[in-house]
């Protein structure tokens, strides 16, 4: 088996994280989503 090359990434990567809410919570309210997705980006993705 060969030997696998090297990879090198410059640069930067981020992950949002997306939660759709009805409203924005008061401090200390707590509050569901209807739905989360986490979407990859940055220089390096």
């Amino acid at each position: 088996m060969q030997n696998a090359g090297s990879l090198v990434v410059l640069g930067s990567i981020n992950a949002d994280h997306i939660l759709n809410l009805q409203s924005f919570p008061t401090p200390g309210e707590t509050v569901t989503g209807n739905h989360y997705q986490v979407a990859f980006g940055g220089k390096g993705a």
